[in-house]
């Protein structure tokens, strides 16, 4: 399956949330990832360091979410968390809606107003 909008998702996301450049510790990404497992009962995600990868990654076969230093921010553990809530869809339309939940739920943003934002960015979004 292609990832058709990756791309498209990257660009939106740094238009949308890059302004928030607090960096995190794996520890407080880790306590993320447990609160929205709890809610969500995606399995033991584990955190870890993302050392010698240039991205974040999301691995299933290991739920494991690698981290290098400069992704340890709030958006970029959504991001990735929200791999694990569409497995197999990467970055398409059903995954950018699980996305946008967790966006809306974490950074107290309307979740309309992010979908808006995201489909003016020529992101397709399921629901």
């Amino acid at each position: 399956m292609k990832d058709f909008q990756r791309s498209r998702v990257y660009a939106w996301e740094r238009q949308e949330f890059e302004w928030d450049d607090s960096m995190m510790t794996l520890e407080q990404c880790q306590r993320l990832v447990d609160e929205i497992n709890s809610r969500f009962c995606i399995g033991g995600l584990l955190v870890t360091d993302g050392r010698r990868c240039r991205n974040a990654l999301a691995c299933y076969s290991s739920s494991k979410i690698k981290l290098p230093k400069w992704a340890r921010r709030k958006w970029v553990v959504l991001h990735e968390v929200s791999h694990f809530l569409a497995i197999g869809n990467k970055h398409g339309p059903d995954f950018v809606a699980r996305y946008l939940d967790l966006l809306a739920s974490y950074y107290k943003r309307d979740r309309d107003v992010l979908k808006a934002s995201a489909m003016d960015s020529g992101v397709a979004v399921a629901y």
